[in-house]
């Protein structure tokens, strides 16, 4: 079972992202951290040195081998699906979930983030108009969508479970838990 998790900067990917796998038994990906390993590097740093175009390559190449593994969870960036390639991958090879966090609390999380480099000095009309240019691709790509799920206060066994079986439909493969 292949399950990937994209949504906005800030929207909690990494971090539903890996509450899901250790709820469904699987592995805990996130695609930033591959690259970052790869690289030798962060991905602020890869960026700085190598632009955004290299690391959009990297990215594609990654995410491309990461799929090859099979029983994870994996948190895409932030930017992954803008890259039609990669949108086509994930949607085709697994079962995607966006998280589709409203722009004021993504904001909240991510504006004083000195870590993400295409949230650097942008203003909060720069950073909303990213998020509002990637929602489509966010939205068509989607298996499931998430609505400003408050992990808080949401029923998370529930969710994992309907999560689980809405992808064990899609992949034809259900995992023993």
């Amino acid at each position: 079972m292949k399950i990937t998790i994209t949504g906005f900067m800030g929207s909690g990917k990494s971090y539903f992202s890996e509450r899901l796998a250790a709820r469904l038994n699987l592995n805990f990906l996130d695609l930033d951290r591959i690259i970052e390993k790869d690289c030798k590097m962060s991905v602020r740093n890869i960026i700085n040195i190598n632009g955004e175009k290299y690391f959009r390559t990297k990215e594609k190449k990654l995410l491309i081998e990461t799929l090859t593994f099979d029983d994870f969870v994996l948190a895409l960036g932030g930017g992954t699906l803008h890259n039609e390639n990669c949108a086509k991958i994930v949607a085709k090879d697994t079962f995607c979930v966006f998280l589709n966090t409203p722009f004021d609390k993504c904001f909240q999380r991510i504006h004083k983030s000195q870590s993400r480099p295409l949230a650097v000095n942008k203003t909060s009309m720069e950073l909303w108009q990213l998020y509002e240019s990637r929602l489509e691709i966010y939205k068509n790509t989607a298996d499931m969508i998430l609505e400003d799920c408050d992990f808080s206060t949401v029923d998370f066994n529930a969710l994992a479970n309907k999560i689980y079986l809405e992808a064990a439909k899609k992949t034809s493969k259900p995992l023993t838990m």
